[in-house]
């Protein structure tokens, strides 16, 4: 992988350093795990794409589990290509 050339302001997303004016105003693709924090997000200059969770006794619609399908498409296809990098 490049060495990336240093920036004043970096953000380190699972130990990669990404320069800031790469992902000012981009999506970020982020699993549930992630609600909640949608204020951190966008702290960083990010729009967060956040599945939703079901809570107890309140499931998840059918309309709300067939956009998690399509966020989660697109996030799993970003994780793998990380997971071959390493």
């Amino acid at each position: 992988m490049a060495k990336l050339a240093p920036f004043p302001e970096t953000i380190s997303p699972c130990c990669i350093k990404v320069p800031v004016p790469l992902i000012l105003g981009k999506p970020a693709w982020l699993d549930a795990g992630y609600a909640g924090m949608e204020d951190v997000v966008r702290a960083k200059h990010m729009t967060p794409i956040i599945c939703e969770k079901g809570t107890r006794g309140h499931p998840l619609t059918d309309e709300q589990k067939e956009r998690n399908r399509q966020k989660s498409k697109v996030r799993s296809r970003v994780e793998h290509v990380f997971g071959f990098m390493e």
